[in-house]
């Protein structure tokens, strides 16, 4: 939603994005959380050189995620995907 129409996104105003992770914002923390990282990180896309750009952000899965280094909260796959945040009585 968040990504420069150059790339493909929707490049939303502000605004218009509070407004759509608000009306989302019911369903639960994860999801807020995953709307506003991958959102939040594509703004870059702005930034960047063009076609670095593209090439990071231009695919429709083009979504990029960061949080802290060697985080103790790092996802490990397991078959299938990724377990749930909670799986684990995590909080």
């Amino acid at each position: 939603m968040l990504k420069t129409k150059s790339v493909g996104g929707m490049e939303l105003k502000p605004s218009i994005f509070a407004q759509v992770t608000e009306a989302i914002a019911h369903r639960g923390w994860i999801d807020r959380w995953v709307v506003c990282q991958s959102n939040g990180c594509s703004t870059t896309s702005a930034y960047l050189d063009p076609h670095i750009a593209q090439e990071i952000f231009g695919r429709p899965d083009g979504i990029v995620a960061w949080g802290p280094p060697g985080s103790p909260y790092e996802a490990t796959p397991v078959e299938g995907g990724y377990p749930h945040p909670l799986a684990n009585g995590a909080s």
